[in-house]
């Protein structure tokens, strides 16, 4: 593995980990403060709306999370790039209008399958979650192919910090507006997030369509929303079945559960997609089979030993955990703690292979 790429997937790694654990730490004391202020019923409908939302981003998605970033990163000169970034944000524009007209058009259904007095006023920000959170996973995904790995670990602490402080704003007395309040602070902060991702992006925000390089880009992508399509069907069905079958207070015990596990993968993701993906992808794309393999077994070594050793204090200490961040009232959470530790360490080396 050359120098270059070494350095950079070490800086890499430096940046982005530290401020995705910036990220963690903020992320749990505003977990911290909601289990204790939020009621667990109103949790449960945040959650399920955070389910649909995400099932909207499997359906609009074509791989573009990844493969954006592999093909800005493999774009052989400035020109080549511009023409990307060009295409990518008009087909992500375009699907996630489509995708938002559908979901208004579905609220009906979704209404009529979960029966919840508080999900039919709070059911408008379904889309608007959806939409903010997949432009800003597709403007980071662009970032990632130009390698702007400093730029992104700073906009990643400025919306965690934002989040943090608007959510204290608005679930806190005077406001104490719940769980409204808690979807308004993320949704601002992301848009904030977006705008900032826009700007520091190296490339002229122009839209255009060009139907071949649309082609090549969704070919390629496609396989990969597959995937993301499984990962929805392992990960986030159950909060759908679950909230059909039993309501929305048990959505909240099982996904306070798990929370944790969760802030853990969006640091493993962060990694991935940020560091290791992008210099695979360059590594592979310039016929380095050698220092690809050194970079993957590394990564994997130290994904493997602090996920493992992450679990095992999970499933030793899981309602000394529940009660320390989450407070007693989430007590039944514990043992699926233990157990969504020990299937996040399996899957990530499972992703990595």
């Amino acid at each position: 593995m050359g120098v270059d790429v070494r350095n950079r997937v070490i800086k890499g790694l430096f940046s982005i980990g530290t401020s995705s654990v910036i990220s963690m730490v903020l992320g749990f004391a505003g977990v911290t403060i909601r289990a204790r202020v939020i009621p667990e019923e109103e949790f449960g409908v945040y959650f399920l709306l955070v389910a649909i939302a995400y099932l909207l981003q499997i359906i609009a998605d074509f791989g573009l999370r990844l493969s954006a970033a592999k093909f800005v990163a493999g774009a052989t000169d400035a020109d080549e790039r511009q023409s990307l970034v060009s295409n990518l944000l008009a087909f992500r524009m375009i699907s996630i209008v489509v995708l938002s007209l559908l979901a208004f058009a579905a609220k009906p259904l979704f209404l009529a399958l979960y029966p919840s007095e508080l999900l039919a006023p709070l059911f408008i920000f379904a889309p608007v979650m959806f939409a903010t959170e997949l432009g800003d996973q597709t403007l980071t995904s662009i970032m990632q192919g130009f390698h702007l790995v400093n730029r992104m670990a700073i906009i990643q602490i400025i919306a965690a910090v934002l989040n943090l402080g608007l959510t204290l704003l608005f679930i806190l007395p005077p406001l104490s507006l719940g769980v409204q309040g808690f979807i308004m602070a993320a949704t601002i902060s992301l848009l904030i997030s977006i705008i900032m991702r826009l700007w520091m992006i190296p490339a002229r925000k122009r839209l255009a369509l060009d139907r071949g390089i649309v082609r090549q880009i969704v070919t390629f992508g496609l396989p990969l929303q597959g995937n993301d399509m499984l990962t929805f069907t392992f990960e986030k069905m159950d909060v759908l079945i679950l909230g059909m079958l039993m309501g929305p207070e048990q959505i909240a015990y099982l996904e306070m559960a798990a929370k944790i596990p969760g802030y853990f993968r969006r640091l493993y993701y962060s990694l991935n997609s940020a560091v290791y993906f992008p210099n695979m992808s360059e590594l592979f794309a310039q016929g380095r089979q050698e220092g690809a393999e050194h970079v993957m077994n590394n990564f994997l070594r130290m994904v493997a030993f602090i996920s493992t050793l992450f679990a095992l204090v999970s499933v030793l200490f899981g309602r000394e955990i529940v009660t320390l961040v989450f407070s007693e009232r989430y007590l039944p959470s514990a043992l699926a703690l233990g157990l969504l530790m020990i299937e996040l360490a399996i899957s990530m080396a499972s992703t990595i292979l």
